[in-house]
């Protein structure tokens, strides 16, 4: 679920490794499930944060849809930045780190609010939807803080790998990954011990490094599960296409479908990082993992 998996394994054990990856990962994702079916209240935290994800995206649209010169000179902007005027060189940057930025922050509260059900639920209570939005609440200094530094680290790379070239773009792709799996914890972290962002990071990378050790590398790919479960949608919405307009419900149900799958993915991510969290930096086995489960989740490099 890492993304980065540096190995120096032989490679005729690869075949064998990724056997075993996946079949972890039907375990994973299993046992997450069993979580999700007592906790149903849990898939509502992706939803409002994609419906409010879906607001934000109208609110930014809607301008451009209300004065088209403004989407057409945006463009051209995009297209042909030397040609932009000053205001312009100004007003673009802070629009995307704006979007950025609020995007940042619905995400990362929904998903704090869902890590602090999760783990009531570990430690054996019955959270409702209103105590992982009352517990994510609390914490809105420090969730805004962090969607602040995610959102300026997020532009300062997207800016850099669009002005590197080859080389450039892999060092900041391995900067990238190198940031993902240093703020794996973050989410937790910030909900349950509510420090502020860059002791969230310090933690987060702290209580990884010493629970698995250095290098860290992902043993677990819950994406290629994901996108297995995904394949089912992306081949109605082929067959809608190619049989013409008569068949286009075929298509949009197929559309529906992957909505669903990524919500219940996003769902069952978040709790087996919350599970993540409770072995890691309080020495607990969630309840309905195993402790192969959590010990396995991250591999030296």
């Amino acid at each position: 679920m890492i993304p980065w998996a540096v190995t120096d394994r032989d490679p005729s054990h690869r075949s064998s490794d990724m056997f075993q990856t996946i079949s972890r990962s039907w375990s994973i994702i299993g046992e997450c499930w069993d979580v999700l079916k007592k906790q149903k209240t849990l898939l509502l935290f992706p939803v409002l944060s994609g419906l409010a994800c879906l607001v934000v995206m109208l609110s930014f649209i809607a301008p451009m849809l209300l004065f088209p010169e403004w989407a057409e000179r945006f463009m051209d902007t995009a297209r042909q930045p030397q040609n932009a005027t000053t205001t312009e060189q100004i007003v673009g940057p802070l629009l995307a780190f704006a979007f950025y930025f609020v995007n940042y922050f619905i995400i990362v509260y929904f998903n704090a609010a869902l890590a602090s059900c999760a783990i009531v639920h570990f430690k054996g209570g019955e959270p409702t939807m209103g105590d992982g939005l009352a517990a994510a609440t609390r914490r809105l200094p420090q969730i805004l803080a962090w969607a602040l530094v995610a959102a300026t680290v997020g532009m300062i790379l997207k800016a850099i790998e669009q002005r590197a070239e080859k080389l450039g773009r892999f060092i900041v792709s391995l900067i990238g990954l190198a940031w993902s799996v240093a703020t794996y914890l973050v989410v937790p972290v910030l909900a349950i011990e509510g420090v502020g962002p860059i002791d969230a990071l310090k933690r987060s990378a702290a209580i990884l490094r010493q629970k698995w050790g250095e290098g860290l590398a992902g043993n677990l790919s819950l994406g290629i599960i994901g996108f297995l479960a995904c394949l089912p949608g992306f081949a109605l919405i082929m067959v809608g296409v190619a049989l013409g307009q008569a068949f286009l419900l075929l298509s949009a149900v197929g559309v529906l479908y992957l909505v669903a799958v990524g919500l219940v993915m996003s769902t069952l991510k978040q709790i087996y990082i919350a599970a993540l969290y409770l072995y890691a930096a309080e020495g607990q086995i969630a309840k309905g993992f195993s402790a192969d489960d959590m010990q396995q989740a991250f591999l030296r490099k």
